[in-house]
């Protein structure tokens, strides 16, 4: 079910492979793509009047609707076993494209072969009346299950409707102050700690202690930042990985994004503040590429436009970062997108999808060099979450089937000053690939560094950092610390660091 709504969502998009794919593999793709959705209508067609047949001169004709149902059967079973065929064909040189096109399953053995050894993966399934959480590491014998009742479903349902009922009214102070509370209401419906209990065991079992984790989420959870729940001593879930903690949209995205190998950090390219109205994302890019210099590419303000975003530029990207708005539809998630120049109007009432980079636009893109991609902007993270295959409808799992095997997304609104500087915080770690050898360290440890930094840090690595403040940049900085004491921490508040999450690899 997890990848059925994906396939559903592309199947009248045309994508195609990426690389080098004969024209006659098109040509056969482009007919069965053609013939595929024929059949089943003409199959339902059938059905329907069989299902509905009353009268005897439509009894008489049964006989020739069933055997036209027999038919259509065996040309729609042939024409997938073709397809099937075709898109094995294409695999080996477009590993992702198939995923696209067709539910593939994925064996236990498979799954745990994605895991070493002292690497633990959560993933949880909601049903109509239960929650489902399934503990796999790389050598059990098979997963350890968790099964929660409709209580604590129902429990669920409720806790997310207040959230999203104060944050959906804007009512932005108080979504804030809640957040905490709320984070440790989570865990309780959750069972985190059982959970974290049951890893443990696992691993002392054999001797080691579990340092890394894997959270593959469903439905609604996708939408909260488990990352930042608390346990029973207080301890954050990502305080416990010091190896990382990242998440995966699905096993099957995340056997994707492990298969390739791409530890180049060199070529950066960036969209900077299109709509020009972000305050601090000058700062933020400017820091950022000069990690990257003489390597950085950045297209900014007017120029940042969709026609910017050419396939030369962005084949030899191995970075991309997103320092601009997101947009999050609830409606219609296909039209989700990132909003690029001329994109928002001047009252900032309405979006101009034709110049945004949308979700469609996305899984067309070709990110084949490209190691990671971070979307520095609002909502980015979102997901469709009245949907059972949820997973795929958002912006995260479009750069990850572009080619991106890291994504770092945002879940809510973010205040771009701490945005600005957890990110320059993140990229200076990725620079130290000893300490920090995977995305999802160096964003963990940038969101711990950033919660935990006190005013009297923050202007010592400002100045050490050598930010270029402008005089409306310090006057609004100097303003929000003005009244607080040097140790004071003024991004303490999960809103400030926990929106971001490391995707995929």
């Amino acid at each position: 079910s997890k990848t059925r709504n994906l396939v559903e969502l592309l199947a009248n998009r045309d994508l195609y492979p990426k690389g080098d794919i004969p024209q006659e593999i098109i040509f056969q793709l482009d007919r069965l793509r053609r013939s595929i959705p024929s059949l089943e209508r003409q199959l339902q067609v059938v059905i329907e009047r069989l299902s509905t047949t009353t009268s005897r001169q439509e009894q008489a004709q049964q006989h020739l609707l069933e055997e036209s149902q027999r038919q259509l059967q065996q040309e729609l079973q042939s024409s997938r076993q073709q397809l099937d065929e075709v898109l094995d064909l294409i695999k080996p040189i477009d590993s992702s494209f198939s995923l696209t096109q067709r539910v593939e399953q994925i064996a236990f053995g498979d799954i745990q072969s994605l895991m070493e050894d002292r690497t633990a993966a959560i993933e949880w399934y909601l049903t109509e009346d239960k929650i489902l959480t399934f503990i796999l590491t790389a050598n059990s014998l098979h997963p350890l299950v968790e099964q929660a009742s409709v209580r604590e479903l129902e429990a669920l349902g409720d806790w997310s409707n207040d959230y999203f009922r104060v944050y959906l009214q804007k009512e932005e102070e108080q979504w804030k102050t809640n957040l905490p509370s709320n984070l440790e209401k989570l865990a309780e419906i959750l069972n985190i700690d059982r959970i974290l209990a049951r890893i443990d065991d696992i691993f002392d079992k054999q001797g080691e202690k579990c340092d890394q984790l894997i959270l593959i989420p469903h439905r609604i959870l996708h939408l909260f930042p488990l990352h930042a729940m608390p346990s029973a001593n207080g301890d954050l879930l990502l305080e416990r990985f010091p190896r990382g903690l990242s998440y995966a949209p699905s096993i099957q995205l995340l056997q994707l994004s492990q298969t390739w190998n791409r530890p180049s950090l060199k070529h950066f390219f960036s969209v900077k503040n299109p709509t020009e109205d972000l305050s601090f994302a000058d700062i933020e890019v400017n820091a950022i590429r000069r990690y990257f210099h003489p390597n950085d590419d950045v297209i900014e303000k007017q120029a940042a436009s969709k026609t910017a975003l050419t396939q030369e530029r962005l084949a030899q990207t191995n970075v991309a970062h997103f320092s601009c708005h997101g947009y999050f539809n609830f409606e219609t998630p296909r039209q989700s997108a990132l909003v690029l120049a001329g994109g928002k109007s001047r009252d900032a009432r309405s979006i101009n999808l034709e110049k945004c980079l949308t979700l469609g636009d996305i899984f067309a893109l070709d990110l084949g060099q490209c190691r990671l991609t971070t979307l520095s902007a609002c909502e980015t993270g979102l997901t469709d979450f009245n949907s059972l295959g949820d997973e795929y409808i958002g912006l995260p799992s479009g750069f990850l089937y572009a080619g991106s095997p890291s994504v770092v997304s945002s879940l809510w609104t973010v205040d771009d000053l701490s945005t600005a500087f957890l990110t320059i915080q993140f990229y200076k770690n990725l620079q130290d690939t000893q300490q920090y050898p995977s995305v999802a360290i160096a964003l963990n440890q940038a969101q711990l560094w950033l919660r935990n930094l006190t005013k009297k840090e923050l202007e010592t690595w400002i100045t050490q950092s050598q930010l270029n403040l402008a005089p409306a940049v310090k006057m609004s900085l100097n303003r929000r610390l003005k009244k607080m004491s040097d140790d004071a921490q003024p991004f303490e508040s999960p809103f400030h660091w926990a929106a971001f999450c490391a995707i995929g690899q």
